[in-house]
């Protein structure tokens, strides 16, 4: 390929990731803590966030906390490298070289690579240009002098669309916290409590997951939407026990076995007890 394209696409990518970087979510990916990330990520992703949907990609990839899915992962992937970010080029690059998640196009991963490596030559991230590099020169030694052509003209094609993109819709941090903060909030998240029973709820959009902690004791449960309030069940000793918890307030009446709790929603941390 032309030594041009190469400065073209240097001067020309931005970074989705350089304006949208959340530090509670990609704190939680870099620690492990995968399904805190994925539930702070989210929204950000929705919000158009690259650095969110390239991280969101990766663990749908990986299956980190969610189940793998190569065709999730590239959905989100593409919408990263629409934001200009040169992580998610390079991943989408290797879905396309393998055939996962997307159809098997050498043309379209070599192209991905170019995007990638001037995106690296522009965040001076040697670790992605030396990937993006590699992996190109690899594919090219698969391509015909045609196909190498056609994967130039094709990088042009998605760098004018990278460009239209962002003039569109410019990377501005306020405008991706104004989404942000316009989302439903759902009142059924957070911790619950009568000072014995600790009831801790995540999630959202009708599939929650928490914790239930009791006199020392820790019970993972899942749960659905049901109402204002939840559905669902947990384990204990190898049995399995259902539950409801109805929202009035700020106030929870969590129910199982014939119990029921009043709980009050924290608004500031408190000590659980120990697990």
């Amino acid at each position: 390929m032309k030594r041009s394209l190469w400065v073209t696409v240097t001067i020309a990518v931005t970074l989705g990731a350089a304006f949208a970087n959340r530090r509670d979510g990609i704190i939680a990916f870099e620690t492990g803590n995968y399904q805190a990330a994925w539930h702070e990520l989210l929204p950000f992703a929705e919000a158009g966030d690259g650095q969110a949907q390239y991280l969101l990609g990766l663990m749908l990839e990986r299956g980190l906390y969610v189940e793998q899915s190569y065709l999730d992962a590239a959905r989100w992937y593409e919408k990263a490298v629409l934001g200009g970010n040169g992580h998610a080029m390079g991943s989408l690059g290797m879905l396309y070289s393998q055939g996962l998640g997307v159809e098997h196009d050498l043309v379209e991963a070599a192209a991905l690579f170019v995007l990638a490596a001037g995106a690296a030559r522009l965040a001076r991230d040697e670790s992605l240009l030396g990937f993006a590099l590699h992996q190109f020169q690899r594919i090219t030694l698969a391509l015909s002098s045609h196909e190498q052509h056609a994967a130039e003209v094709r990088s042009l094609e998605l760098l004018r669309a990278i460009q239209a993109h962002l003039e569109a819709d410019p990377p501005a941090q306020q405008d991706v916290r104004s989404k942000i903060s316009s989302l439903p909030k759902d009142d059924r998240l957070g911790t619950f409590t009568d000072g014995r029973l600790f009831v801790t709820i995540d999630g959202g959009k009708g599939r929650y997951q928490g914790t239930i902690e009791f006199e020392g004791r820790s019970f993972p449960f899942t749960a659905r939407t049901s109402g204002n309030g939840l559905t669902g069940t947990f384990e204990s000793d190898g049995s399995t026990f259902g539950f409801t918890a109805e929202l009035t307030g700020e106030s929870l009446t969590f129910t199982t076995g014939g119990a029921a709790f009043i709980l009050q929603k924290q608004t500031e941390a408190v000590d659980t007890p120990p697990t």
